[in-house]
């Protein structure tokens, strides 16, 4: 396969590109980004960010904020994103000791991921800041909100607006977290109000322990999730 080359200066207004109608551009971008990897593969934000990094791929998006935008909306149509803990790594928590959700990229381009695949801690307590701290059960769908951050994520990961929502395929990976092992009425109560919702063209929802097991408290939990 012959090399694409790529100028060291491109015009914004110049002859080479600007005069290509944005349909035939957008292609384009989509061929160029599989010449480096090939297009459907999951791939992580750190290999993402590796691939922007590429001179060849800086000298388009720097072309202007049209080449920009078309750019990156070709790359993440191309790929399946996951989003998930790195191996071997310090989980990042909040002031309440609840897990962090992995890094997502710039919300302006959530709207460009057309397949998604993430993982996220679900926890029913927390921990009260303070020299002394006390862990505390979550019992109501506000207390969800406020001290869950994967919860947070969770009611707005997929809204048309403000979350993912041109998802063609999601896979939902939630690791449950349970105080003493245990899981109340009160936090599916809190489930049951909170109404978490996830929409896509086709969801994968899994329910597991920290172990990757599945039994009746995940099943549970899994119930109250609801997939659009």
């Amino acid at each position: 396969m012959p090399l694409l080359a790529i100028p060291d200066r491109v015009l914004e207004l110049g002859p080479q590109l600007s005069r290509l109608p944005n349909e035939l551009l957008f292609i384009i971008f989509k061929i160029l980004a599989t010449i480096m990897w090939r297009s459907g593969v999951v791939i992580d934000p750190t290999r993402l960010l590796i691939m922007f990094c590429r001179p060849s791929f800086k000298q388009i998006r720097a072309v202007s904020p049209s080449f920009h935008s078309l750019f990156m909306q070709a790359i993440l149509e191309s790929f399946k994103i996951r989003f998930k803990p790195k191996i071997n790594s310090v989980p990042k928590r909040s002031a309440y000791l609840t897990m962090i959700p992995p890094r997502l990229p710039p919300q302006n381009l959530w709207h460009h991921l057309r397949s998604m695949h993430i993982q996220l801690v679900l926890e029913n307590y927390y921990w009260t800041p303070g020299r002394i701290m006390e862990v505390v059960q979550i019992t109501t769908a506000a207390e969800l909100k406020r001290f869950c951050p994967s919860a947070r994520l969770l009611l707005r990961l997929t809204h048309p607006v403000d979350g993912f929502g041109s998802l063609a395929f999601l896979h939902l990976h939630l690791q449950t977290a349970f105080l003493q092992g245990e899981l109340t009425d009160a936090f599916l109560q809190a489930l049951d109000v909170a109404r978490i919702t996830v929409t896509a063209g086709r969801v994968e929802l899994v329910v597991t322990d920290d172990q990757g097991d599945v039994g009746r408290r995940e099943e549970e939990v899994k119930s109250r999730i609801i997939v659009g």
